[in-house]
């Protein structure tokens, strides 16, 4: 698989991570499916040949829409490739989203839906920007600077909270952080609810597991006593329930697994994909 990750334009930078492609030829329905993580990210996909076909908790395989917005994770998810692989993707900052498209996060969830049922223009102009000649990431920031929040529109503790969280890689407390901010842990959770999809705990539990995961496919197998002494975890065993809750499987297992998907967006490193 070959991945590109772009920075956004300065204007785009307080609400978009990255734009990305993901373009690979297509090897088999019996390979099996690549394992995706929840990172703390939003993002709008746009599939330009086949879509893949998604599973997660509980929820029946389904092939994913052509143009869609994937809320954020509280679990992983399963993706299967159903031929060729060329997607295009904007991976929003925690709250970009909402700030971008004024959708409630809250309402995408642990959900994919086509961009068509919130924003039938946008849905347009994402297929036209994606598939036109040229560069298509340019059009893409060209897309989402006209649907920027009017100017003067100040960073509010929402922005500060996400990023204290992100720069303590979801280590530090929330009672803490409320009072370094000095608002209730009510109107934190509000906020958060509406414009991060996570409440203010989870979403710090999802960033800490998230850079947990990133560090093992950066450095590869580690300690797991260390890793749980590195990342603020009160032990080893504190750890392994957190993988098993998001991931799905003990820390070994993830370090022994075939890095996938899972390795390509936390670290936007090419994998090269082998069937089983």
């Amino acid at each position: 698989m070959r991945y590109r990750e772009v920075l956004p334009v300065d204007a785009l930078r307080p609400y978009v991570k990255c734009l990305w492609l993901l373009q690979g030829e297509f090897v088999s329905l019996d390979a099996s499916p690549d394992r995706i993580l929840p990172d703390g990210s939003a993002e709008i996909v746009i599939h330009r040949a086949a879509p893949m076909i998604a599973h997660g908790l509980n929820v029946e395989p389904r092939t994913q829409s052509t143009v869609m917005i994937v809320g954020q994770l509280s679990r992983h998810i399963l993706l299967q490739p159903t031929g060729d692989v060329d997607i295009v993707g904007v991976r929003f900052t925690p709250n970009g989203l909402y700030k971008l498209l004024g959708i409630p996060a809250s309402e995408l969830t642990d959900r994919s839906i086509e961009v068509t049922q919130f924003r039938a223009a946008l849905a347009r102009d994402l297929i036209a920007a994606a598939h036109a000649p040229g560069d298509c990431i340019q059009r893409l920031q060209h897309v989402l600077l006209n649907r920027l929040p009017r100017k003067g529109e100040s960073r509010d503790f929402v922005f500060a909270a996400i990023d204290r969280i992100l720069k303590s890689n979801g280590a530090l407390p929330i009672g803490d952080l409320c009072r370094e901010l000095a608002i209730s842990g009510r109107q934190l959770e509000r906020r958060f609810d509406r414009e991060v999809g996570l409440r203010p705990k989870q979403f710090a539990r999802v960033i800490r597991f998230s850079s947990v995961a990133r560090h093992a496919h950066l450095a590869g197998a580690t300690s797991g006593a260390r890793l749980a002494h590195a990342f603020g975890f009160a032990d080893q065993a504190h750890l392994i329930r957190e993988f098993r809750h998001f991931a799905g499987i003990c820390p070994s297992e993830h370090f022994k697994a075939d890095p996938g998907l899972a390795a390509v967006f936390s670290t936007g490193r090419d994998v090269a994909f082998i069937q089983d």
